[in-house]
């Protein structure tokens, strides 16, 4: 009943996340016309973040402690464990809780997706492939966690709700029950499963944060709920030929720790160092941040 009850919030609250009106948006005008450039002083995390909005509003890289005896600061000795064990022993309680106290303001207090999409040109018939490209992409962490065939896309309100078709429907809470009328989804074997605000087109770009080369038209999607969408964002693939996917997921009571999903793994917001790992594995996110997981 416990579990059930966690369920039913969640989903209540991604569906009053996306069903409250934001400002709109134009998808086909950048919001910089700078191309992305890697900064080697900064993280993973905060290149893909800042270099691809423009803004990292708030969020800093954590110093490493530069004593290997870091004591505990209020946390409990496992989660001291796993962060010794994640970058090679020694961090402590101390450090993590120099990552757990790394907050942002708006649009990233919110989970923010980040994908790359490729094109031949940036005209605008390749702006319009290009956000088809961007639904295909998302539509797939759903497809591969509950086994649901995606059927579309619709606008509703502000935000961009992507229906399944399947078996699963029945056995998934339906979401927007009281707006079925409205948006049209009658069969019991549709449900919608994820959603975002409207994309936003942050730049054109020729190079990602990876290091790809070519032509990208770079989307933000903003609100992108991560409160039961982080196991389905994980099988949204990093690196195809749709483009590259970049996950952001701030700190709440949720999650721990700030991070970038991509290329199964949580890239940290930690000041580059050659001895340092800078990203952890699903793993040990899982056991650092279990509510994230629904656990």
């Amino acid at each position: 009943m416990k579990a059930l009850n966690k369920k039913l919030l969640t989903i209540s609250m991604i569906a009053s996340l996306l069903l409250v009106g934001c400002a709109s948006t134009d998808p086909y005008t950048p919001q910089s016309n700078d191309d992305f450039v890697y900064d080697p002083d900064a993280s993973f995390a905060m290149n893909v973040v800042e270099g691809s909005l423009g803004l990292h509003n708030g969020l800093r890289d954590a110093d490493i402690p530069e004593s290997s005896d870091v004591s505990s600061s209020g946390l409990d000795y496992a989660a001291d464990g796993i962060i010794g064990a994640a970058f090679g022993g020694g961090m402590g309680g101390a450090f993590l809780s120099i990552l757990g106290g790394n907050s942002s303001d708006a649009p990233l207090n919110h989970a923010y997706g980040i994908a790359y999409i490729p094109v031949d040109s940036f005209s605008k018939d390749q702006n319009e492939i290009a956000l088809k490209t961007l639904s295909k992409m998302i539509s797939i962490g759903a497809t591969e966690m509950y086994g649901l065939e995606f059927s579309h896309t619709f606008r509703y309100k502000s935000s961009d709700l992507y229906v399944y078709h399947g078996d699963e429907c029945l056995r998934r809470p339906n979401l927007f029950e009281k707006h079925q009328d409205e948006i049209g989804v009658a069969d019991k074997l549709d449900c919608v499963a994820t959603g975002h605000y409207a994309p936003v087109l942050l730049a054109r770009t020729t190079v990602t944060p990876d290091g790809t080369v070519g032509k990208f038209f770079v989307f933000g999607l903003p609100k992108m709920s991560y409160l039961t969408f982080i196991q389905a964002a994980i099988n949204i693939p990093s690196k195809s030929e749709l483009g590259e996917f970049y996950y952001f997921v701030p700190v709440s009571y949720q999650n721990s720790i700030p991070f970038v999903y991509f290329d199964k793994q949580a890239h940290l917001f930690i000041k580059p160092d050659e001895k340092t790992n800078m990203s952890i594995n699903i793993r040990t996110l899982e056991q650092l941040s279990p509510k994230l997981f629904g656990k």
